[in-house]
């Protein structure tokens, strides 16, 4: 026959056990890198890297580029942008990486310079055109859609910016 004690002691056990939240899920393994100007191979500080799907926080690359994200083993996808006006930021930048059960290091993301073409379109009688489709050609294409006053802005990458390029 127990004591009562001893009864009372596994009462709060199996209470402890039953009610006690699950214990801190473990980020997943670290993931490892430096963002690069795909041009001039120079670090980006401050480009934002994360994981898509992961539900854990994203990162700043430091004053070198380097960076250091968790994710869960296995095909991952690490999204990641410049974090200043003149680099690609639109959030579409993205690489697949098969992450091993101790992560993986020496992972190379690269951004592009852009640079912007503005301008604003008119009508023969010389007001604004509203809503003017102005598109760019060559390696990369994009388009851009007049506002209200016949302004348009159009991100381009650096190496098309260049007079031949």
């Amino acid at each position: 026959m127990k004591t009562p004690s001893l009864c009372l002691i596994s009462l709060i056990t199996a209470i402890l056990t039953c009610c006690s939240p699950p214990a801190e899920a473990v980020p997943g393994v670290p993931v490892t890198g430096r963002v690069l100007d795909m041009l001039t191979d120079t670090p980006i500080p401050g480009a934002l890297i994360g994981v898509y799907q992961s539900g854990l926080k994203e990162v700043r690359a430091d004053s070198q580029g380097r960076f250091k994200v968790w994710a869960a083993p296995g095909k991952r996808i690490i999204y990641y942008e410049g974090g200043h006006p003149y680099y690609h930021s639109d959030g579409s930048t993205y690489t697949t990486v098969n992450v091993s059960a101790k992560g993986l290091s020496g992972v190379t993301l690269s951004l592009w310079r852009v640079a912007f073409a503005r301008g604003k379109v008119f009508m023969p009688s010389g007001m604004p055109l509203v809503g003017a489709s102005v598109t760019m050609g060559g390696a990369y294409f994009t388009h851009a859609v007049t506002d209200s006053n016949g302004k348009f802005k159009i991100e381009v990458p650096q190496e098309e910016a260049k007079p031949g390029g």
